[in-house]
Order: structure tokens, then C-alpha cells, then sequence
């Protein structure tokens, strides 16, 4: 449509120039003739190529109404609405869940402790009750502990540890032991059997 404009106004200036010719008194001379003849022919050239650049501007606006319509379609179709949900929790609730957590934490370790003291107390009475009641042979053991106890408990934990581990290996040992004599009796019983 800019162009059919463009068109129109560079067909009026020539116009205007043809009549400027003819009613241009004859007083001028050649020189100053040919002078506005030059100038009227650059601006009609220039017109021409504005009228270039409005054309690259009409290309570009017909793109733009291009995009405009693809996107009014677009408008046109239903809208998809997701929806997701986020808990939140304040920072008062995670407070307060770590409150709790580490409330749980020291009351289980009290009870524990409450426990383990009850147990040394009663094994502490249980030892006495040994000490007093028991035999001279017996006491002489106990002090001879407590002494040894006193002077280095490492060593008479380690000694202790390993005298337990020696039992328990010997009671192993005969349990294996009785198990195979049981074994050995059931075949000669078996051997007497098939004679």
C-alpha cells in the first residue's frame, strides 16, 4: 500500500517539474535550467530509493502481522493449567520437630543411664553380699581382686577376658565331646545289631 503512496507522490513531482518547465519564464538561462533539473532528478532518485526501503519495511511489517496472527491463533486455543502442590513447612515446625527429636534422644539416653546405674548398684550389693558371707579363703580372692583391680584394671580386664573366652572354649570342646561319645554308643549299638 506504501508503495502504491510512494508511487503517487514521485509521479506528482514529476508532474510538478514538467510544469515548472513550461511555465518557467524564459529569462533564465541553460545553466540555471539544467542546475533544477539536476536537483528535481536526485530528489525524484531519492524518492525511489526510499520507496525501496519502505518496501524492505513493508516485508518486515507483513512478517510481524504474520507472527501477530499465528500468536492470536495460538490465544485463540485452550490453555492447558497444571497445577502442583508444595508443602511448606515454617521454620517454627522444623524447630520444633528438632526440639522433639533431640527431647527423645536425651530421654533415651537417661533412661539408659537410670539402667546401667540400677545394674552397678545391685551388682555392688551383689559383691558385698559375697565378701561378707563368704569364707576366709573366699575374701582372701575378693581383696586380692580389689587390690589387683586398683593397681591396674587393664590388665585384669584383659586377664579376665580371656579367662572367659577359655571357658567358654573348654565348654565347647566337651560339648563336642559328649556329642561324639553319643555317636560312637549309637554304632556299636548299631554294629552289635547287624551281627
Amino acid at each position: 500500500m506504501s508503495e502504491i503512496v510512494l508511487q503517487a507522490i514521485v509521479d506528482k513531482l514529476e508532474a510538478i517539474e514538467t510544469a515548472l518547465l513550461k511555465h518557467q519564464p524564459l529569462t533564465l538561462d541553460d545553466e540555471a535550467r539544467q542546475a533544477v533539473l539536476n536537483e528535481l532528478k536526485g530528489f525524484r532518485n531519492e524518492l525511489k530509493n526510499t520507496s525501496q526501503g519502505v518496501q524492505i519495511s513493508n516485508e518486515r511489517a507483513n512478517e510481524i502481522l504474520l507472527r501477530l496472527d499465528s500468536s492470536l491463533s495460538k490465544k485463540d486455543a485452550p490453555i492447558k493449567t497444571e497445577v502442583t502442590y508444595h508443602l511448606h513447612l515454617h521454620k517454627s515446625l522444623w524447630l520444633a520437630l528438632a526440639l522433639f527429636i533431640s527431647s527423645v534422644l536425651l530421654l533415651m539416653g537417661w533412661i539408659n543411664t537410670c539402667n546401667d546405674k540400677k545394674q552397678s548398684e545391685a551388682n555392688d550389693i551383689k559383691y558385698r553380699a559375697l565378701k561378707i558371707t563368704a569364707g576366709k579363703n573366699l575374701s582372701r580372692i575378693f581383696y586380692y581382686m580389689d587390690s589387683s583391680y586398683n593397681f591396674n584394671p587393664d590388665s585384669v580386664k584383659i586377664t579376665t577376658i580371656q579367662q572367659e573366652d577359655r571357658i567358654a572354649e573348654q565348654f565347647k570342646l566337651l560339648r563336642l565331646a559328649g556329642e561324639k561319645e553319643r555317636e560312637a554308643e549309637e554304632l556299636k549299638a548299631k554294629a552289635k545289631e547287624s551281627r
